[in-house]
């Protein structure tokens, strides 16, 4: 069953911090959250994926999916010109632009990108490359801990998701936003037309009142980025307790302002490892960022094994119900088979007897000849044609049987009788109209016959007559 929580990781050298939230909350807020490092008192090698795991079950988590945010020492990010445009090219030829870039053997990096700014000559790529033995082992120790993350991204990307979902980032091209933290920060702006994020994190010097290194840190920073479009204002993110933003507005020439994003509280991690891992956790609910270092050299297979394991699962399950069911009606088919045999020989029996000792038909079936038998039985028995009432035959002795009924008086001719499908024409003629209604009583009377149309003429000293009668459907009033 889901549980509709998921795990963000912030992966350092020498510690992590987790983030869980859950989805059914529109706001995707924290529900826990708590920094891990190796223990050093382990009897083997330390190991920060053991003690992630063990944390995680210590404090019993449930969650559906897990996402790793990787700190800066981990990765290498710079811009390149792409001479493609789509994506599915992009990825298809970053390898070998990385490779050019770094001087490195491109088989022995992890690499992924995000569009800076597309154009008609290509695209401006943000190129992040990291160490793909390092990014590996760190995927092979969590899973043993039953983590399998489904991406492996920069710790900006998941920064500029968390600004995304809790500021304006996603629309303010204009903004610097700075993360400040305990001696450390982090520079991330949104790159022309929210394409993609440049981000830079520093240490400073002066940790109870950094505002000058700040200040020139910050100088250093928008000069090395190759953006058109001029900051116009700085947002400051986590510890600002101990920067004068009137002070520090003075020193870089830009409005200051500060931005609360109600951070989960854990003492022992910066603000921006905080927002990472918060951020990795929203990449299961926001689309959009995304920058996988997992998806170039491992592929994240969960789905697909579980789909797998699932399907396998059900192929079984229905093989069997299959085969019961066949072992059913073939029991079924082997019952029924002896119940038709057994009919079958009594039924010869019984034909034999009523047949005066004759066979079956071979090549006849059975009802279809005891019908037949049947109506010929029948048409002996009334002594006449088929023994069908519309059959010729009997609808001319119907005729003849209501003429002979006529009364003696009646001297009737008949000139013509017409046999059709449907009826019968008699033409004829009487000694008089009288006559010719008594013989059309007569035709009434008859359980068998009906009158549909009758035309006299008098023609002395005779009176013609013409009647079309029809043969009674069973069932019609007499």
């Amino acid at each position: 069953m889901e549980s509709n929580r998921f795990l963000g990781i912030a992966i350092a050298r020498q510690q992590a911090t987790v983030v869980c939230i859950d989805a059914r909350n529109p706001a995707a807020e924290a529900t826990d959250c708590f920094t891990v490092r190796p223990n050093p008192d382990a009897g083997q090698v330390p190991s920060l994926a053991a003690a992630i795991g063990q944390a995680i079950r210590s404090r019993e988590l449930i969650y559906d999916q897990a996402a790793v945010a990787l700190a800066g020492d981990f990765y290498a990010q710079y811009p390149i010109h792409s001479s493609f445009s789509e994506p599915r090219q992009i990825e298809g030829t970053i390898r070998f632009d990385a490779e050019e870039a770094t001087a490195a053997d491109a088989a022995t990096l992890a690499v992924t990108f995000e569009i800076l700014r597309p154009g008609a000559d290509g695209s401006e790529v943000m190129v992040y490359s990291a160490d793909r033995q390092a990014l590996t082992d760190i995927l092979l120790d969590l899973q043993p801990q039953q983590i399998d993350p489904v991406i492996l991204e920069p710790d900006v990307v998941s920064l500029s998701r968390v600004l995304d979902k809790k500021a304006e980032f996603a629309h303010d091209f204009h903004t610097l936003y700075i993360i400040l933290g305990s001696g450390s920060c982090c520079f991330l702006r949104n790159a022309n037309k929210g394409h993609a994020v440049y981000g830079r994190r520093v240490l400073l010097a002066a940790k109870d009142n950094p505002l000058d290194d700040l200040a020139r840190q910050f100088h250093l920073t928008v000069a090395g980025w190759p953006v058109e479009e001029p900051i116009q204002s700085i947002a400051l993110v986590g510890d600002t307790k101990s920067i004068d933003l009137k002070s520090f507005s003075e020193k870089v020439f830009h409005p200051v302002k500060t931005v609360d994003l109600t951070l989960p509280k854990d003492s022992e991690a910066e603000p921006a490892q905080i927002l990472a891992a918060w951020g990795a956790a929203l990449s299961h609910v926001l689309r959009g960022r995304r920058a996988d270092f997992r998806r170039d050299f491992m592929p994240y297979q969960g789905r697909r094994r579980i789909l797998q394991k699932s399907l396998r699962i059900i192929s079984v399950s229905v093989s069997l119900i299959l085969a019961a069911a066949a072992v059913y009606f073939q029991f079924k088919t082997f019952r029924m088979n002896g119940y038709t045999a057994r009919l079958e020989h009594k039924i010869a029996d019984e034909y034999k007897a009523a047949m005066y000792g004759q066979k079956l038909p071979p090549n006849q079936p059975l009802l279809t000849r005891l019908r037949n038998v049947l109506r010929q039985a029948k048409q002996r028995q009334e002594g006449f044609g088929s023994g069908d009432d519309n059959s010729v035959v009997a609808r001319l002795t119907f005729v003849l049987e209501a003429i002979n009924k006529a009364p003696a008086s009646v001297d009737v001719y008949i000139q013509q009788i017409a046999v059709t499908e449907r009826s019968v024409r008699v033409q004829g003629d009487t000694n008089g109209r009288k006559s010719t209604l008594q013989l059309f009583d007569e035709m009434k009377k008859h359980s068998k016959l009906e009158i549909e149309s009758n035309q006299v003429s008098p023609s002395p000293p005779r009176d013609k007559f013409e009647v079309t009668l029809q043969v009674k459907q069973e069932g019609a009033g007499q």
